[in-house]
């Protein structure tokens, strides 16, 4: 059974406006942050900053940088 929900920050950039987020929606939905990095050699490393256990998780992303702005 979940607990609560968890808003999830894709990367640093989002990490103020998912913890807004997180706050606004009340005390039982917690915060996380995917922090991404580059290794020279070029690959990738993830980790979860976070308890996403036993949570609904919300990933909260940024549709502009995804999609690109169009007027």
């Amino acid at each position: 059974m979940l607990k609560s929900c968890v808003i999830v920050a894709p990367d640093t950039g989002s990490t103020k406006r998912a913890r807004r987020l997180s706050e606004r929606l009340g005390p039982t939905v917690k915060f996380a942050i995917i922090d991404k990095r580059k290794d020279i050699d070029g690959t990738e490393t993830l980790d979860i900053v976070g308890d996403l256990a036993d949570n609904a998780i919300i990933l909260y992303v940024n549709l502009h940088q995804i999609v690109g702005y169009t007027l």
